[in-house]
């Protein structure tokens, strides 16, 4: 609601605002309309002084008078309609614009809000302007929203049920014009996957006067059984709202009995029960020889009926059911009577004539729903707490036939697990029956033995011949624990409750504890009907407890626990704080996450690339414990290796002592020495008493390095200034080899740092030949092949040959060579003596690009060359030649 200002500060805000804001003198006269109540308030208002820095508006319609006028409320501007402009009367104003607004004039508004009692949707235009029409409908007095997708009864858009062969529903809907201009109507129309079940039987008028209304009338008659829908579209010439349509709904029915089984009191209630028609616009039938009736009522919320009567709001009803589903039929959970002397009991179940089972599952005698997944204590499906490896915790569930003909159980087994945690549940007792009769049951026992700790949850199905829930499934879930203690603190009355908490055992699915050293307990239970509750007590019986959980809580441990309540002296919040350890594992000061499956060198699992015959590499790990109670390192030996390749990992040093304290730490050394090559890959694992990282494993790794295996052989084309080196590469090693050729000198033993050739990555063995350029004529070489890979590089045996004696030699060897121009852009000279010469060009690489025989002045050709550096080889010298 939105309260006005009083009259004082009123009048000097208005005088503070007419300050600030500009005159909107000379503003039209208004003329409002569509208000319903109070209706006084339509008519033409005449422009006043301005009112709070706005023009403001009255009118006089007899003895009443009323104001249009703008004013701040919460710092916000809203315009107002109202019988006063002081608003010291009753603080309310009969209308104001929805949304805060600075527009001049109130005919800019289109949206506006009511106080109680005010009616109808306010349409403000200037006087002599255009007058316009706006349209809005109205079924059964309620107005139905253009667009409107949801049908319902309230606003007659939800015809109800009609009989397919002789059954028929109208209603009636009203055209309102809430704007000063006339509407003109077109057309209703009729559309939608059902429209030939609706028609327009009276239509509206083709105009309606300003603030006037007409109506039209649709018939549903249904061609077929259930739901029928379609949509009902007004075309006129308003000018935002031209095809103004609503959704419709209808049910289709052909009469059938029914037939009721289930209820244990009265039982005469069960049997067959004869179609009677509609009631309430929905189908009723009545028992064929009892008083008794099966019906809906109640236009909002709509509720089923096993009634003695056609009453619905008495204390003698048998059975309801909220439901707006259009018939009765296997509803199930119907609320019984328990008015002193109505009571009722049973469980009703609906079908048509011919009997049909029902399947009901039951845990602790409370329903459980198909397809249920949230398992809770109250229907059994939640199996509480329980320790690891301690036995099982059993429950016994019941198969339930509501219905009147037998259940036949098909699934082999009849109940089945499955689900992640199934491996922690077993079906210790199947039902002892595949038939149940028609309100018989059979009973199951599910077990849940957990051999880890964490919530194990699964899933139960069962199948049978029921013919909607043929595949019954629900979920079950259990949580094991290892025990353990905790510390309680925050308690300030009774402060001696502060203090260690020492693990019991498990009580009513819960663990529970007990003080240290005086006599708390901490445990959990179900208090009259609500709960269950973790409480804080002097003893184990919770008619008078120190402190409880504010809500019920099925957590597995008080410390989950948000919100304690203090019974009578008490006070304090509790704060729970688990004693237990906490392994942690680093390697290089890098954690190592439990369950790491990427080896990293940063953290030392991966143990990087070592030569298989020559190499081994250690690493150095440290298990921490940054719990609050002592790590038990369990295994033997404490620090295990398993794996695809677990041979050619070993623990060189294992930790020196199998007890951690808190904050401590203690040293473990892996060697990585492999026996293949390739990737190697092992797992580490640390069994202990962490609660939930028992084992604490993670993978390591390491490279293995073979290097290749490489032969020379003898030189072939052996000339003046190159030669062909020959290899084979009988071996690739591990990883392959990525360069390979010859190198040379003219020394013993060349290495790749001599001159060499150049071969890519190579991935298959066999013989290779490189071309040796550069060669000085009539000189011994000294020749090896090699290959490189990742674990280094290397070399054949040596073999050696001696260059040509080059032609034309004797003469250039005592006389200098000219070579010009030198840089060049396309070719060059060379001056070298009347003889024939051999000339040879290379690139620094040594490749070959140009040959040829020179003699004199002789021009060589170079234009296609790239620019670079080259080498020109001419009667045993080099010289080195630029092209740009």
């Amino acid at each position: 609601m939105k309260i006005r200002i009083l009259k004082p500060l009123a009048c000097l805000m208005g005088f503070l605002l007419a300050l600030m804001f500009p005159d909107t003198a000379n503003a039209a006269d208004l003329e409002v309309s569509g208000i319903t109540s109070p209706s006084l308030a339509n008519g033409t208002y005449t422009q006043q002084d301005n009112l709070f820095g706005y023009a403001s508006w009255k009118m006089v319609n007899g003895s009443n008078t009323y104001y249009i006028y703008n004013d701040d409320f919460n710092g916000e501007r809203y315009w107002n309609i109202d019988d006063n402009t002081i608003d010291d009367i009753g603080d309310e104003v009969i209308f104001y614009s929805t949304n805060p607004s600075t527009a001049a004039s109130p005919a800019e508004i289109n949206s506006w809000d009511s106080f109680i009692g005010a009616t109808g949707m306010v349409v403000i235009t200037e006087v002599g302007e255009p007058t316009v029409p706006e349209i809005s409908v109205f079924g059964n007095g309620i107005e139905i929203l253009d667009g409107d997708v949801t049908p319902g009864f309230t606003d007659h858009t939800k015809f109800g049920s009609a009989d397919v062969s002789t059954g028929s529903v109208s209603r009636t809907y009203t055209i309102q014009n809430f704007g000063a201009g006339t509407l003109n109507i077109s057309s209703v129309l009729i559309s939608g996957d059902h429209a030939s079940d609706f028609s327009i039987v009276t239509s509206p008028t083709s105009s309606v006067a300003g603030l006037g209304a007409t109506s039209f009338s649709v018939d549903f008659n249904p061609s077929a059984e259930d739901s029928r829908n379609a949509i009902i579209t007004v075309y006129s010439d308003d000018s935002d709202e031209g095809d103004y349509s609503f959704s419709v709904n209808g049910h289709g029915f052909s009469e059938r009995d029914l037939y009721v089984s289930g209820v244990t009191t009265p039982s005469a209630s069960n049997g067959n029960y004869i179609h009677q028609g509609v009631l309430n616009n929905y189908e009723y039938w009545k028992h064929e020889t009892e008083d008794y009736y099966l019906y809906n009522d109640s236009e909002e919320n709509r509720i089923w009926n096993l009634d003695v009567d056609l009453t619905g709001t008495n204390s003698n009803y048998l059975f309801f059911k909220l439901s707006d589903k259009t018939t009765p039929l296997s509803l199930t959970d119907w609320t019984n009577n328990t008015n002193s002397g109505n009571e009722s009991s049973g469980a009703p179940f609906i079908t048509e004539g011919e009997p049909l089972p029902e399947i009901d599952v039951k845990g602790n005698e409370v329903s459980i729903a198909n397809g249920n997944d949230i398992p809770a204590l109250a229907d059994h499906t939640y199996f509480g707490v329980t320790e690891v490896n301690s036995g099982n915790v059993s429950r016994t569930f019941t198969i339930v036939n509501h219905g009147n003909a037998d259940l036949a159980l098909s699934g082999v087994p009849y109940v089945m697990l499955d689900g992640g945690g199934a491996s922690s549940f077993e079906v210790t007792t199947q039902p002892s029956t595949t038939t149940i009769g028609s309100l018989s049951s059979v009973t199951f026992e599910v077990a849940f033995d957990p051999t880890e700790e964490g919530i194990k949850s699964a899933s139960v199905t069962i199948v049978s011949n029921d013919p909607d829930e043929g595949t019954f499934t629900f979920s079950v879930s259990g949580e094991g624990i290892y025990p353990y203690n905790f510390t309680a603190n925050g308690l300030d009355v009774p402060g001696d409750a502060n203090g260690t908490y020492i693990y019991q055992g498990i009580s009513n699915s819960f663990p529970y504890w007990k003080h240290q050293i005086l006599g708390y307990y901490l445990y959990n239970d179900q208090y009259l009907t609500d709960g269950p509750f973790w409480n804080i007590d002097a003893d184990l019986d919770d008619a008078d407890v120190l402190f409880y959980s504010e809500n019920p809580s099925e957590e597995s441990w008080p410390g989950l626990v948000n919100s304690w309540t203090a019974e009578g002296t008490n006070s304090g919040t509790p704060v729970f704080a688990k004693l237990e350890p906490e392994i942690f594992v680093e390697g290089n000061l890098v954690e190592i996450a439990n369950g790491d499956a990427s080896p990293e060198a940063s953290d030392n699992t991966d143990f990087g690339s070592v030569n298989m015959t020559s190499g081994s590499v250690s690493k150095t790990f440290a298990i921490k414990n940054t719990g609050n109670s002592d790590l038990q390192l369990t295994g033997s030996p404490i620090v295990q290796i398993s794996g695809a390749n677990q041979s050619d990992f070993v623990v060189s040093s294992q930790p020196s002592m199998n007890t951690v304290s808190t904050s401590g730490t203690v040293n473990f050394v892996v060697t990585f020495d492999p026996s293949e090559g390739g990737s190697r890959v092992a797992t580490v694992s640390i069994a202990n008493n962490d609660q939930d990282e028992n084992p604490y494993a993670f993978a390591i790794s390491g490279n293995s390095l073979v290097l290749p295996v490489v032969s020379t052989l003898s030189v072939s084309d052996i000339t003046a200034i190159s030669a062909t080196g020959n290899a084979e590469l009988s071996e690739l090693g591990i990883p392959s080899v990525s360069v390979s050729g010859v190198c040379w000198s003219e020394t013993s033993l060349p290495t790749v740092d001599d001159f060499k050739t150049i071969d890519g990555p190579v991935d298959v063995t066999g013989m290779f030949s490189s071309l040796l350029n550069g060669l000085s004529q009539n000189t011994t070489y000294y020749v090896r092949a090699y290959a490189t890979n990742e674990d280094g590089t290397v070399y054949g045996d040596q073999v050696s040959f001696t260059t040509a004696v080059a032609t034309g030699s004797s003469s250039l060897e005592s006389r200098e060579i000219a070579l010009y121009p030198n840089p060049t852009k396309s070719g060059f000279y060379v001056d070298a003596g009347p003889d024939d010469a051999e000339l040879l060009v290379t690139d620094l690489s040594g490749k070959v690009v140009h040959e040829c025989i020179v003699s004199g002045s002789t021009y060589v050709p170079a234009e296609n060359l790239p620019k670079g550096i080259y080498l020109v080889y001419i009667g045993g010298k080099i010289m080195k030649l630029i092209q740009e």
